[in-house]
């Protein structure tokens, strides 16, 4: 009697599906290409949610530059993002609005996260791009041009045209004065006199900057001018006050030479007062001095009468 052979066959072919099944061996996977694998993920949104976003940002930013973006989703959705956006920007979580100005050209990848009545959904993964600055930084007011003076406040305001968020800087700067690096604002109170070359410069966001060598000079400040004399006239044993006028850059050191009997001179202020005791006429001497050696000095009279 003949062996049923095709359905040992069928039987032994169970039994070896069986055993590669246990043993392992099972067929390998398709292979999945580099460029497949490495293809980025499409935006996409939950299903099962009822929450529904707009889409990414597609406005340009650049650095320096304002930048504004509206995200958008059903009735009063909260949002929030799972990543980060480019340093400088911020996300008003009620409104969904992206605003600020950019400090870093790059790129920022983040997924947008909306949330209504406990529900959620998402969107993502979204990318915005920063570009270079659009306004490079150029200085419009050049070196300074006037002399400061010692013991002189002093003060030159820088201005530029550029994008926000501008830093000023000035090296070199003669001792006691200082720049403001927000406002580009030289001021100060110079101490010694001197010469030398300043770099003042402002940089923008992203690295740009416009630049200038400037001579600078501080000069001693100019001697005194005498303008006018005490008071002419005194009588004996009444008070009197009488002040030398002096028109000077800096603080003065005043004198006087051969006052009547009773009057004094405060060196400070250049007042003369007292109370005269002789009556007379008093040619006297006044001079005034500054600690750089500007010096004037000038002929008057006073004239005590009697009481």
């Amino acid at each position: 009697m003949p062996r049923p052979l095709p359905l040992l066959t069928a039987a032994v072919a169970a039994i070896l599906v069986a055993v590669a099944a246990v043993g392992g061996l099972v067929a390998p996977a398709p292979a999945v290409s580099a460029e497949a694998a490495s293809a980025p993920a499409l935006p996409t949104a939950p299903r099962d949610s009822s929450v529904s976003i707009g889409g990414c940002p597609v406005e340009t930013a650049h650095v320096g530059s304002r930048y504004f973006s509206l995200l958008r989703s059903n009735d009063r959705a909260v949002f929030s993002l799972v990543g980060a956006l480019p340093a400088g920007l911020s996300l008003d979580a009620e409104s969904g609005a992206i605003r600020g100005v950019p400090t870093t050209a790059g790129s920022s990848r983040f997924t947008i996260v909306a949330t209504l009545h406990g529900d959620r959904g998402e969107y993502g993964p979204c990318v915005i791009d920063v570009g270079p600055s659009l306004d490079p930084p150029a200085l419009a007011t050049g070196c300074p041009i006037d002399d400061a003076v010692v013991d002189r406040p002093y003060r030159f305001a820088m201005a530029a045209s550029g994008p926000e968020g501008m830093v000023y800087s000035a090296t070199g700067l003669p001792a006691g004065l200082t720049v403001d690096p927000a406002t580009g604002l030289i001021s100060g109170t110079p101490t010694v006199p001197s010469s030398s070359v300043i770099a003042v410069s402002v940089s923008g966001l992203g690295g740009t900057s416009a630049k200038f060598g400037c001579s600078f000079t501080v000069r001693p400040p100019d001697r005194p001018e005498i303008v006018s004399c005490p008071a002419p006239d005194a009588v004996v044993g009444e008070p009197y006050s009488g002040a030398i006028l002096v028109r000077s850059d800096v603080a003065v050191d005043y004198g006087a030479s051969w006052l009547p009997a009773g009057l004094e001179l405060d060196h400070s202020s250049g007042v003369v007062s007292g109370e005269p005791t002789v009556a007379g006429r008093f040619p006297i001497i006044v001079d005034a001095s500054n600690a750089w050696g500007g010096y004037a000095r000038r002929s008057c009279e006073i004239t005590v009468r009697e009481s």
